[in-house]
């Protein structure tokens, strides 16, 4: 019999042995990749859930719906929805559309946090990662402070858009009693977890800045692409990296904070004095912004530029990137305010060229060595030069500071330490009481 007195290795990975404890993870979203609007919290949840089944490691997707959308699932969507992510990447999806502890129609954030509270007793697992955005883990930790259910699993919050962030990056006040309740409660779910996980070290930096009680621990891993946003078509062609430049893309987003003014203000500058004529794209979804629809607010601001103009809304985001490959094309993300944008890891990951605005965490995601020829300051004039630079001269893409197999890897890391620890928390210290007055 063939004795093995060392322990067994998975291939490519030298740090992970093969046999551990296999997890149970729940992730908790409200916006789910294939139907929700795009969003990049969305986007790393579902890359996130992908991993984990990947490994091995069993997976459910607990998804809380706006209540808007309950007729179209409760007629087949749901259905459909469940099966595509079964057989696709064998994660159990759970739509959570009620709750036989509460009233019909979870109408609101803080009902929807108390089913998924409900929800978290009924079904174990080892550990429960939160996405921050709408506080959908302020009952669940609640009871947690409470001590009202145990044993318990680890409970991770993983932060993206806070509304209290994207509030003051759009310029824009709380506009209700709703958003007020949920900026509370994103800021306690931050404070009472047992560890917040960002994708970089601005995001807690902001937070203390405005005052947030953060965890003692906090985790910086990045965010991890699904597979929708992967090329799949194979007639994609590699292109010679220093071929020149023909069209700009901008694929940021529909709100203020994604930066199409600045985008706009940045051409002016480029029509005046630059002798290229390269082709305009705006690519993906469209919105308003400034109470103009950006398509139009493009098309008003392109009257005067010797640029051709071309609008295409329609593109998934696999199709988006498929046709950035496809071209001699340079990505602009001139964001006014940003974590880690999914464009920008792509961009990275795929080797499509591309030129930021140096905010939030983008910096970290570059190679310090590539930084200062690919970021710029929120100034048009200098975003403008960032631009002709590459269109004037050779213009390599950018080395990424991590690469997709280094953040796999980080998480796998992440995972093969918390299938050794104990789910169960140290029990909580009661407070000592103070003795009574002897009366004689």
């Amino acid at each position: 019999m063939l004795k093995i007195k060392k322990p067994l290795r998975i291939p490519g990975s030298a740090r992970r042995t093969a046999v551990r404890k296999r997890l149970d993870v729940c992730l908790v979203t409200h916006d789910l990749l294939g139907w929700s609007e795009p969003t990049d919290a969305g986007a790393a949840i579902a890359g996130l859930a992908q991993l984990i089944a990947a490994k091995g490691d069993s997976v459910t997707l607990l998804w809380i719906p706006h209540y808007s959308d309950f007729d179209a699932l409760a007629a087949g969507e749901a259905v459909r929805l469940e099966k595509y992510y079964a057989e696709n990447y064998l994660i159990r999806l759970k739509v959570l559309m009620s709750s036989r502890h509460l009233s019909p129609f979870l109408a609101d954030n803080a009902k929807q946090s108390a089913a998924i509270y409900y929800h978290r007793k009924e079904e174990k697992f080892d550990a429960v990662y939160f996405a921050l955005e709408g506080g959908s883990a302020y009952y669940a930790l609640l009871g947690k402070e409470l001590s009202l259910f145990e044993p318990r699993p680890q409970l991770y919050v993983i932060a993206h858009t806070p509304i209290e962030w994207r509030a003051e990056s759009d310029r824009h006040f709380l506009k209700d009693l709703q958003q007020v309740t949920i900026a509370h409660m994103e800021k306690y779910c931050v404070g009472e977890a047992d560890a917040l996980i960002c994708s970089s070290s601005f995001l807690p930096a902001w937070m203390k800045s405005k005052g947030w009680k953060l965890p003692q621990n906090v985790i910086k891993l990045p965010d991890l692409r699904p597979s929708e946003w992967i090329p799949r078509n194979l007639d994609i062609v590699n292109l010679p990296t220093l071929r020149p430049i023909e069209e700009i893309v901008y694929l940021s987003g529909p709100d203020f904070r994604h930066g199409l003014t600045l985008f706009c203000d940045a051409l002016d500058v480029l029509a005046r004095k630059s002798t290229s004529k390269p082709t305009v794209t705006m690519l993906g979804r469209l919105g308003r912004i400034l109470g103009e629809h950006s398509g139009g607010m493009l098309l008003r601001r392109a009257r005067s530029w010797p640029f051709e103009i071309k609008i295409l809304p329609g593109f998934t985001e696999r199709e988006s990137i498929e046709y950035l490959k496809r071209r001699n094309c340079l990505v602009v993300v001139p964001c006014f305010a940003a974590d880690t944008p999914m464009i920008v890891a792509t961009c990275l990951e795929e080797g499509i060229r591309f030129v930021a605005i140096d905010t939030g965490g983008i910096a970290e995601m570059i190679d310090p060595s590539a930084r200062t020829r690919c970021l710029s300051t929120s100034k048009s004039t200098e975003l403008a030069e960032r631009i002709a630079d590459a269109l004037n001269g050779p213009f390599a893409p950018v080395a990424p500071a991590i690469t997709a197999a280094a953040k796999r890897g980080a998480w796998e890391q992440h995972f093969d330490a918390a299938a050794v620890r104990d789910p169960k928390p140290a029990p909580r210290k009661s407070p000592a009481r103070n003795k009574l007055p002897k009366v004689s």
